[in-house]
């Protein structure tokens, strides 16, 4: 059941806060290049609609207001501290460029897989990078665009923007999971619990093992109360993605709580 309209009205905590800023990494555009997939999108009636302009564009070089919780994988070729030496980390994973649906439903599952067994935090953060670079192919030129117009007008702090292009996206491709994600951050972004709950719960339907959801969903959960669909939220977190900062120690809390258990 969905928060009641006055929780969903009052100011979130600073936890839920810094657990939902884990819903963006990558910027779309990173994600398409170096060539964009065919148009392949299912046409809304009566044609595309025209792409809106974002009238605030990130300034030069800004950071995502969103790009990823403390100790989580950031945006993919993101910028490197001058003069410092960059640690090792595992080899990247070749993952082929997906073609079409099917294949990219396979790569999806198959980097899922891997996750679920990584054998170390720095292999899953390998593995989950190259799932959030599939997150966001959408095979579609229109979606790509107004994702990335999306995220300038996040950026630009121009949140009725940003909705209104995501808007379009969900609209126009009502079976791409990242949209409904991205939108449930601007909503989260705007107090609207409610309706943040309800694109999680799309973004889960389309996708049972998007993390990033699974992470938000719990958070949003636990603070509204509902502490048992938190815990089984936050568990299904684990079985997708063992290495997920801090989900460990949630778990472990909600557990004591709803279960009594000395853990």
């Amino acid at each position: 059941m969905l928060a009641t309209r006055h929780l969903a009205k009052r100011t979130l905590t600073v936890t839920t806060a810094v657990a939902w800023a884990a819903i963006g990494a990558a910027s779309p555009a990173a994600a398409q290049s170096p060539k964009q997939l065919p148009e392949s999108e299912r046409s809304a009636p009566g044609g595309d609609r025209p792409v809106p302009k974002a009238d605030q564009p990130a300034p030069k070089g800004a950071v995502p207001a969103d790009p990823g919780a403390k100790g989580q994988s950031g945006p993919p070729g993101g910028p490197q501290a001058k003069g410092k030496a960059q640690p090792k980390g595992p080899p990247p994973i070749a993952v082929q460029q997906p073609r079409t649906p099917a294949e990219r439903e396979k790569a999806l599952n198959d980097l899922y897989a891997l996750l679920a067994t990584s054998e170390d935090a720095a292999k899953a953060k390998s593995v989950s990078a190259n799932i959030e670079r599939l997150w966001l192919n959408s095979g579609s030129d229109t979606i790509a665009v107004l994702m990335d117009r999306a995220m300038q007008a996040q950026q630009g702090k121009n949140t009725p923007l940003a909705l209104k292009l995501l808007d379009s996206v969900v609209d126009i491709a009502p079976d791409y999971a990242e949209g409904w994600n991205r939108r449930a951050y601007m909503h989260f972004a705007e107090n609207n619990v409610e309706r943040a709950l309800g694109d999680l719960r799309r973004v889960l339907a389309l996708d049972p093992n998007h993390f990033k959801a699974l992470d938000g969903l719990a958070h949003i959960l636990k603070d509204v109360g509902q502490k048992k669909a938190a815990l089984a939220a936050v568990r299904k977190l684990l079985e997708v993605h063992p290495y997920w900062d801090g989900a460990k120690t949630m778990h472990d809390e909600l557990a004591r709580e709803v279960e009594g258990q000395a853990l």
